[in-house]
């Protein structure tokens, strides 16, 4: 999956908002001691999301924790942005049944990226309380 997607990493805004090649390097590998402390990750998937033209147009990790909640981290290709595939991706995490127990997703945004915002709160995601009040949620829909 890496080789399909390293040059997103090399775009400013990946690089400024996640971290470059190092996230992607982490979002592919999880590791975790057996057992888990209370509250850590007790299990972690990362998707590649292909479209319809068979090119890779988001990359997601998710680390599910034993609290029904988990946290996730999102990358759009750069030449699918402000095209609502975030959107979709984030909609559709409800869907997998590799996550069928959690009943909340959080995610953190930058404070300058007004754009992770919008994107968000298009897909139902809240800010919640939290020291630098950059915490988003999103609750399983009804």
């Amino acid at each position: 999956m890496a080789e399909q997607i390293a040059d997103w990493f090399d775009d400013a805004d990946t690089v400024r908002y996640l971290g470059g090649q190092q996230w992607l390097e982490s979002a592919l590998r999880f590791e975790r001691p057996a057992p888990p402390e209370p509250g850590e990750a007790t299990a972690a998937y990362a998707w590649l999301v292909v479209a319809a033209d068979q090119q890779p147009v988001a990359v997601v990790a998710v680390a599910v924790s034993g609290a029904r909640s988990a946290f996730l981290e999102l990358a759009v290709a750069p030449t699918r942005r402000l095209r609502g595939v975030g959107k979709r991706v984030l909609t559709r995490l409800w869907t997998l049944p590799e996550l069928a127990n959690v009943d909340a997703i959080y995610g953190t945004i930058e404070a300058d990226h007004p754009g992770a915002v919008r994107l968000a709160q298009s897909a139902g995601f809240t800010r919640t309380a939290s020291v630098d009040g950059n915490l988003f949620v999103g609750r399983r829909p009804a």
